[in-house]
């Protein structure tokens, strides 16, 4: 799982950036699988900080309408016979790890060469 940001509240109108592009991936996730992976890692969350002796953690959660993409800069390079990519959070600009990795490679590989989505 690639870290998350929190937030108290959606971004504001004006703090956003809206652009129309092909280069995205679909979403991975459906809306309950999203739903019980959050309430897992919500619950590891409060698990590891030292709550263990919490009892019936129960969590509500509240969809917010919210169609948000975080841009990522992809660096490909190598040689002929292997080729690497490098995956930048565009926003925290640090260099993302394994799993990150894999998911680009992964959307890329599925697109193949010269075809286009969305």
């Amino acid at each position: 799982m690639m870290p998350t940001t929190m937030h108290e509240a959606p971004p504001a109108p004006e703090e956003l950036l809206s652009v129309e592009t092909r280069n995205r991936p679909e979403p991975a996730l459906d809306e309950a699988a999203g739903r019980r992976r959050l309430e897992d890692m919500l619950r590891r969350l409060v698990f590891q900080s030292g709550f263990f002796r919490v009892r019936d953690l129960d969590f509500s959660l509240e969809r917010v309408p919210l169609d948000l993409h975080v841009p990522y800069w992809i660096g490909l390079y190598g040689t002929a016979g292997v080729r690497r990519l490098r995956v930048l959070d565009a926003v925290r600009r640090r260099f993302e790890g394994g799993k990150a990795r894999a998911l680009f490679e992964g959307w890329l590989t599925a697109r193949g060469p010269g075809t286009a989505s969305g």
